[in-house]
């Protein structure tokens, strides 16, 4: 079996740990082995957050919400979460149209709109601004 299919086997901290033992055998740090690797990787780990000026785009429930990945860092939205005041929160991110409609979007026949929708809307938004990432 060659090193890369036994690499493609391992768990991360299996891989993390083969890397140290290669380092060791090559007379290199960890450390050095690892900004060695990081160093001769195409992809750095910045490279999946969007950047502050971009916009990001959500798709949920039939309707596309565009945001900007700063909103999610807010003082004013923080607040408004912690304060659990997840409405407000919402309008504030998307704004009074966009919650209109995301509103009307979880609407039930029955005229209900769970709630347990704003958490998902807001977790997707979280997720597509690399908010999670921080």
């Amino acid at each position: 079996m060659s090193n890369t299919e036994t690499t493609t086997e391992l768990s991360t901290d299996d891989r993390a740990e083969l890397e140290r033992l290669r380092a060791d055998a090559a007379g290199r740090t960890s450390e050095q082995a690892a900004a060695t690797t990081r160093e001769q990787s195409t992809r750095k780990p910045e490279d999946h957050k969007p950047k502050e000026s971009e916009k990001v785009s959500v798709e949920f429930e039939g309707v596309t919400y565009i945001v900007s990945p700063k909103a999610i860092r807010d003082i004013r939205f923080l607040d408004l979460l912690e304060r659990e005041q997840m409405n407000g929160a919402l309008r504030r991110l998307l704004g009074e149209e966009k919650y209109e409609e995301f509103v009307k979007s979880i609407t039930d026949e029955d005229g209900f709109a769970d709630a347990k929708f704003a958490g998902e809307l807001l977790e997707k938004v979280s997720e597509a601004a690399g908010a999670k990432n921080s």
